[in-house]
């Protein structure tokens, strides 16, 4: 876990394609995005527990290997974060959330930049970034 002061707004990127969740990830750093990665929901919810409240945006694949899609993702993210946006991509999605935002597959990364953007910024407003985490101090004897 970083140690340094967090200086822009943190997503959680879960897609299990290598190279469309690469190329995500790129384009929202150049955006100015702090970015964390998943290929599983499996890998999601560890990256959610070890860095619970400092994740500002979840952008999820619904479709994921294994048994936990992006539906069960983006439940237990807004448990950890419930003022916090959920980005879904999906060819057709029939379930549809409140207060949550879809990108029809195949999506352009950029719809997906302006999509994050135009979720987190509001959002950020409501439910600022967490502050990181103080330092510890050693105390002298």
């Amino acid at each position: 876990m970083p140690a340094a002061p967090r200086t822009s707004t943190r997503v959680l990127v879960v897609q299990d394609e290598a190279i469309a969740r690469e190329l995500l990830v790129r384009l929202l750093r150049m955006g100015g995005y702090e970015v964390l990665s998943a290929d599983t929901g499996e890998r999601a919810f560890v990256i959610m527990r070890e860095w619970r409240g400092r994740i500002d945006c979840l952008f999820t694949e619904i479709k994921l290997p294994g048994l936990v899609d992006g539906w069960i993702v983006g439940d237990e993210f807004q448990l950890l974060n419930p003022l916090r946006p959920v980005v879904y991509a999906d060819a057709d999605p029939a379930r549809r959330m409140p207060d949550a935002a879809f990108v029809r597959k195949p999506f352009s990364p950029l719809d997906v930049l302006e999509r994050v953007r135009a979720m987190t910024e509001p959002a950020l407003a409501a439910d600022p970034p967490a502050k990181p985490e103080p330092p510890a101090t050693l105390m002298a004897s």
